[in-house]
């Protein structure tokens, strides 16, 4: 999993969507016992996919963790890659 590095406008943006499902769920659930809208979850589920789609274009961040475990990978590879290519001689 890759940690996501919003932009300050695409934090405000998650964080208005945030806002606007969480108010149009609460909402949606007091109106569903009073016969829901079929609009009212078309509108949950177009904030829901741009939410998730300011999230996707959020730059990818790599953790300590995941760039030490990629370095030492491709270290080994590349031990490895000598290794073999000398054996061959």
């Amino acid at each position: 999993m890759r940690l996501r590095r919003p932009t300050p406008q695409q934090g405000r943006a998650l964080e208005l969507l945030g806002h606007a499902i969480e108010y149009l769920m609460d909402s949606y659930v007091i109106v569903v016992s009073a016969n829901g809208s079929k609009d009212d979850r078309e509108a949950i589920q177009l904030l829901m996919r741009l939410n998730m789609d300011v999230f996707s274009e959020c730059e990818e961040s790599v953790s300590f963790i995941q760039w030490s475990a990629d370095s030492f990978t491709r270290w080994f590879k590349r031990q490895f890659a000598i290794k073999e290519s000398t054996l061959d001689e």
